[in-house]
């Protein structure tokens, strides 16, 4: 979407450690329960555009954590555009902006 979108300067926060020293570290990784995702990520980072990959605490992440739990939970994972967020995520918006865990 970034790309689609014109965006060249992207940063990209994680609350996964293990997958972000993967990324930064450029590990070869064959028997990873990820390795799909992992390669694609590799290949997003090869276009010609600036990334910096951060990792974030989980515990002000809320609003990422939220959105990731509620597609795993409707079962249709992938992109969703929303023009307002629901409620229960507002919540999770707003803690995140202040850095309230």
């Amino acid at each position: 979407m970034a790309w689609n979108k014109g965006a060249r300067q992207i940063v990209c926060e994680s609350d996964c450690q293990e997958l972000v020293d993967i990324v930064l570290n450029r590990a070869h990784v064959q028997q990873h329960a990820q390795t799909g995702v992992i390669q694609d990520i590799f290949v997003l980072m090869n276009m010609t555009w600036h990334v910096e990959l951060a990792w974030i605490p989980r515990e002000i992440n809320c609003a990422a954590d939220w959105m990731a739990k509620q597609a795993v939970r409707c079962g249709n994972p992938g992109f969703h555009h929303v023009d307002s967020p629901p409620h229960e995520l507002e919540v999770f918006i707003l803690q995140d902006m202040l850095g309230v865990p």
